[in-house]
């Protein structure tokens, strides 16, 4: 659901990049727990979702995860070699 809300969002009026700061970094700062998680930094979860194209460019590539990665464990790889 947090994917299709990407696309709600910019369908809204915001841009994609907003939209996708508003469910990663602003969330994580509003729930007061952004010291581990919400961005890529050194020191924090490891919590990444990989996806096809470039979602700047289509914000609904957030709905076909290639690469799913919680605390640092893979749970979930489509595709690749």
């Amino acid at each position: 659901m947090n994917a299709m809300e990407f696309g709600l969002m910019t369908d809204l009026g915001m841009t994609r990049a907003a939209a996708l700061l508003a469910g990663t970094r602003d969330a994580a700062k509003l729930l007061g727990v952004q010291a581990d998680v919400g961005t890529l930094e050194a020191g924090k979860a490891a919590d990444i979702v990989a996806v096809p194209g470039n979602v700047l460019s289509d914000i609904h590539a957030t709905e076909h995860p290639v690469l799913v990665m919680h605390l640092g464990h893979v749970l979930l790889q489509k595709g690749g070699s």
